[in-house]
């Protein structure tokens, strides 16, 4: 399912004077700051921009605390790689102000033809957003799209995947402020920073193996077998899905389902290779996701 209708936004971030710009914290998430500083490039306002870095599970409580009520203070506001639930978007969307750059199958409502959205879930946000501000010329794609492009949206197959993967263990360690500032317009991804994150990998995916080990296989209400987790801090899950490819002991596990409690935040993450849709399972909980990787809160 997906959507493009937003096709105004570069010019609109070109004229704004007082802009909201809301994504997510992960790799993904610092693709679209830098696309969206990119457009920024050709402003000559010198717009007041008011920026918010957050996790998926605290946009509708954004939402309802500050943006309903105060939606006037902004000429343009946009939400990139997450999005309202679906009574608060359409909503917001009512508004013409107010634009979408989203990729997540929980908030498929977006699919409709809405105005102001982008929504497409075989695709990552970056890329959609890097898609808008060229008009779909393929031509101005840069590696660094497509690589954050092939780790979030799970393109195992992709030529690009395997530096996705060590372009997000680099963003980790930089955290979103530092990448987004040192990966302006979306440079190259240099040899010596791969080094460095393949050595990040490594000791990363040394760690995931001894943790897979204390897994405990279940079965779910739809009779799917997985492997049930406790870890005490997050991990990058997703290598496991990987990991458990050339191990017949794993043969039988469809999904991987982790349990975190950090700070008091019980959290439930959920990652498959695709062929069990994990969204969907989070979903049923009040989360969301993608067809490789979901979760939820518990409350």
């Amino acid at each position: 399912m997906h959507n493009v209708n937003n096709m105004n936004l570069r010019e609109k971030i070109k004229e704004a004077k007082y802009i909201l710009f809301i994504t997510h914290t992960d790799l993904d998430g610092a693709g679209c700051a830098i696309a969206f500083n990119y457009a920024l490039q050709f402003n000559e306002h010198a717009p007041n921009v008011e920026r918010h870095y957050i996790g998926y599970d605290m946009i509708d409580d954004l939402v309802s605390d500050r943006l309903l009520e105060n939606k006037i203070n902004y000429d343009l506001i946009i939400f990139a790689d997450m999005s309202p639930s679906e009574h608060l978007g359409k909503a917001l969307l009512e508004d013409e102000r107010v634009h979408i750059i989203d990729h997540h199958k929980s908030r498929d409502y977006l699919s409709n033809n809405i105005a102001n959205v982008c929504f497409d879930e075989r695709n990552s946000a970056t890329f959609l957003f890097w898609q808008l501000l060229h008009a779909g010329n393929v031509e101005v794609y840069k590696h660094t799209v497509n690589q954050i492009d092939a780790w979030d949206s799970w393109k195992l197959d992709s030529p690009y995947r395997k530096t996705g993967v060590l372009l997000n263990y680099y963003f980790k360690k930089l955290g979103i402020d530092l990448f987004v500032q040192s990966f302006a317009d979306f440079r190259q991804f240099t040899a010596e920073e791969e080094i460095e994150a393949t050595g990040l990998k490594i000791k990363e995916e040394t760690e995931i193996s001894e943790i897979l080990l204390t897994g405990k296989l279940k079965i779910d209400e739809d009779k799917r077998f997985f492997l049930a987790i406790e870890a005490k801090k997050h991990y990058p899950m997703g290598i496991a899905v990987i990991l458990m490819r050339d191990n017949t002991k794993y043969d039988k596990v469809e999904y991987i389902e982790v349990y975190t409690d950090i700070d008091g935040v019980k959290k439930v993450s959920l990652y498959s290779d695709g062929k069990v849709d994990v969204s969907e399972i989070a979903k049923k909980h009040g989360g969301g996701g993608h067809k490789g990787a979901g979760g939820y809160i518990i409350k």
